[in-house]
């Protein structure tokens, strides 16, 4: 009995043996299968690394009106970088000047036939973005929080939003507007140096126009250098830009008169300036402005000075080497003004076409973001422009002693941005008519008294 029961577990033992053989087995068979499965992928992944994916090559349209060379050597270098990583896009920008690109850029909305990027002005602003001809691009760069990290300090400017909401347009470089003056007219025929306000300015004029020689000369179209101007005074009185900046937008809206003190005072300040300015100040094409600067006809001249930069470096490049060419602020409106302002705000700017959809779309966003990129940021130091995105981790990029010197000056004073009645709650109408009574005031068809009564009528102030 004992002896059948041994025999008994005995064959239990073997076949339970057995079967847990068959499992183990039936696993390592299935391991190694799945090994052979992921070596396969492995392997065709491999393949697929080494023969690149086919991409729809694409073509993006930029247009702008940044001609100098300068300019160029940065969009070429920037453009070859972006490629590195998009091979597959190719970047056709077409640099125009401001006259004939304003126009043209009208017109083609208009017909429809617009490029990619293109750059619209303030003045039009409103009615392309209520036309649905170009994108908000705020909810594009609060999603993209490394885009947003480059852009955040200009998009907060005055100078970005249109009607209070979207973000219509991006900025490759920001500008400042500066005086630039020739020191050895200056020391030639001892003039007030540095001339730090309008007195100094108008002390100046006597001795230069006795000599035939234009004291001061300013940008093209100078009514907006004027509205420029205006910010500048304002906040020189007021001490700070934002305060100005929200007197001016209650002004502009009829929630306050433009008749008081520091609206005068900033208008008079104007008023002088131009007077011993030249006499075609208002209509001076933009091309015709930077040949009498690069000519040297003007002693003092009040510009756009970032984006001219490149041009004076080459265009001047004696004067430069020799260090004759000096930078200033804006000129104090009083003796007394103890905080220097400059005017400023966004430069070379695009928008982007709502025609655009899926991957080509895609490309000209990757390309609108690279304009704000570190990289992009360091090839525009380095060719003397400002950038928008950017710009602070770059500043070992600046390799021009003169470009140096220029941002020493613009870092001792404060920023206001462009006070052009269309960047506020407006319409067109009041925004022609407050350029358009700067050019009046010049020409001596209206006061400065009638200029603030006719804004407050313009504005719809009823108090």
């Amino acid at each position: 009995m004992k002896k059948m029961l041994i025999i008994l577990l005995t064959m239990v033992f073997a076949l339970s043996v057995g079967i847990m053989g068959i499992g183990c087995k039936e696993e390592a068979i299935e391991e190694e299968e799945a090994i052979e499965e992921k070596e396969a992928v492995e392997e065709e992944e491999a393949i697929e690394e080494k023969e690149p994916q086919e991409v729809e090559p694409v073509t993006i349209e930029i247009w702008d009106y940044q001609t100098a060379e300068a300019w160029n050597n940065a969009y070429n270098e920037i453009i070859a970088l972006f490629q590195e990583d998009y091979p597959n896009v190719t970047i056709e920008r077409i640099a125009q000047s401001h006259e004939g690109g304003e126009e043209l850029v009208k017109s083609s909305l208009l017909s429809g036939e617009y490029p990619d990027l293109v750059p619209i002005e303030p003045g039009f602003f409103e009615s392309t973005v209520e036309a649905g001809y170009i994108i908000d691009l705020e909810p594009i760069i609060s999603a993209d929080s490394e885009w947003l990290s480059w852009v955040e300090s200009y998009l907060s400017s005055p100078n970005i939003p249109y009607k209070g909401k979207g973000i219509w347009r991006i900025s490759a470089d920001t500008y400042h507007i500066v005086v630039f003056y020739f020191k050895d007219i200056v020391e030639q025929y001892g003039l007030v140096d540095p001339a730090l306000s309008i007195s100094d300015y108008e002390a100046n004029a006597e001795v230069l126009e006795a000599e035939g020689l234009l004291p001061l000369g300013n940008t093209y179209s100078g009514n907006y250098q004027a509205a420029n101007s205006f910010g500048v005074f304002v906040s020189q009185q007021l001490g700070d830009s934002t305060e100005a900046w929200e007197l001016f937008r209650q002004a502009a809206n009829g929630e306050t008169s433009w008749q008081n003190d520091y609206f005068k005072n900033a208008l008079e300040g104007i008023a002088r300036l131009y007077a011993i300015s030249s006499d075609d100040a208002i209509s001076l094409a933009y091309d015709d402005s930077v040949t009498r600067l690069m000519t040297k006809q003007a002693v003092y001249n009040m510009y756009l000075g970032s984006w001219l930069l490149g041009d004076i470096e080459t265009q001047l490049a004696s004067d430069v080497e020799a260090d004759n060419v000096g930078v200033l602020l804006y000129p104090g409106v009083n003796d007394d003004v103890d905080k220097y302002f400059y005017g400023g705000g966004i430069g070379a700017h695009y928008s982007i076409s709502s025609k655009l959809d899926g991957y080509k779309k895609d490309m000209v966003l990757a390309w609108a973001k690279f304009i704000n990129s570190p990289q992009a940021s360091a090839i525009f130091l380095k060719n003397s422009i400002f950038p928008a995105g950017a710009p602070v981790e770059n500043a070992g990029e600046i390799v021009s002693p003169f470009f140096t010197k220029y941002l020493e000056v613009v870092n001792t004073g404060h920023l206001t941005p462009q006070f052009n009645i269309s960047l506020v709650q407006s319409v067109p109408e009041i925004n022609d008519g407050y350029l358009n009574n700067f050019a009046r005031l010049f020409t001596g068809e209206i006061t400065v008294d009638d200029f603030m009564v006719e804004m407050d009528e313009l504005c719809g102030y009823e108090g």
